[in-house]
């Protein structure tokens, strides 16, 4: 919402909410009191699997999420209002998704166990590659698919987090 209130966002199986997080200093023996106020909600039409939020694009003083579906698809918010989506090349399963501010791009593992990573820009200005296919979906709401992937090597991640990766040398 662009402001700097403290907010928990809560992903279910088929909707994202978000609340507003407050709190009041006690008195006496009652202790401090917590309030959940919810701001507002995203229902899906995929079932979602994990999310992931950040200034995407070099956005200042606010955070837009990102939520993966179980089908690889990337669903992008901007607070209350649907920004767009878009589907994972070769997606089977969902990986880890992590934003780097610092490339502003999305950091993952495809489901053929490589690392691999999507600017922001070409996530949101990605064109249509099976223009009929796409075409239906479009009218459907769910996204268009990307025909390009970067994967990286030697990648050094700049947040606190882990990411295992299964190194194989065929000799």
């Amino acid at each position: 919402r662009g402001t700097e209130q403290l907010h928990l966002a809560v992903l279910h199986p088929r909707k994202l909410s978000v609340y507003a997080f407050s709190g009041t200093m006690g008195t006496v023996e009652h202790g401090n009191q917590y309030q959940l106020k919810l701001m507002y909600e995203h229902n899906f039409q995929r079932t979602a699997c994990n999310l992931t939020f950040g200034g995407f694009g070099g956005v200042k003083g606010r955070d837009l999420i990102c939520i993966q579906s179980m089908d690889g698809m990337l669903t992008f918010f901007e607070q209350e209002s649907f920004a767009f989506g878009r589907f994972l090349p070769g997606c089977l399963l969902p990986g880890p998704l992590k934003y780097s501010s610092r490339t502003d791009s999305f950091i993952t593992v495809s489901s053929s166990r490589q690392v691999e990573n999507y600017k922001y820009q070409v996530l949101a200005i990605a064109t249509d590659a099976e223009s009929r296919q796409d075409s239906e979906q479009q009218k459907l709401g769910s996204g268009k698919r990307l025909t390009f992937a970067v994967c990286l090597e030697g990648f050094k991640m700049d947040y606190s987090g882990n990411l295992c990766l299964n190194l194989r040398t065929d000799s």
